[in-house]
């Protein structure tokens, strides 16, 4: 039982995955309306999803290291404040470094792929 306890949710998150696509299907008849607003904040939209994907990798290990640190053993409770925020700052700085690496990245792979491809074929 225990290894099936979340086929309870399996319909559930079927629907919501449809409604997500239907949702996205459904905005794009309606995205033209929304050129003036997404035109303004391009720039701080472009610059949050820049940490997407160091967001996506290390949110729930830094949640965890956060929360163990700030640990009250007498009150068995943590400070979300310190937590929230460390987790913040840890997500914008490496951030940071990684956004500055990838132009760096993609020139690399694109010149050693190049030469890689040739030297396979």
């Amino acid at each position: 039982y225990h290894d099936l306890y979340r086929s309870k949710s399996f319909f559930s998150s079927y629907i919501i995955g449809i409604l997500v696509s239907l949702n996205f299907i459904g905005f794009t008849a309606v995205s033209h309306r929304f050129d003036k607003v997404l035109n303004f904040f391009s720039k701080p939209i472009r610059y949050l999803a820049s940490y997407t994907f160091i967001l996506y990798l290390l949110h729930f290990p830094l949640l965890q290291f956060f929360s163990a640190l700030t640990f009250n053993k007498e009150t068995s409770q943590t400070n979300p404040t310190i937590v929230m925020l460390g987790t913040l700052i840890v997500i914008w700085s490496l951030g940071r470094i990684t956004e500055k690496q990838k132009t760096t990245t993609n020139v690399f792979l694109l010149f050693f792929g190049k030469e890689l491809l040739i030297n396979i074929q």
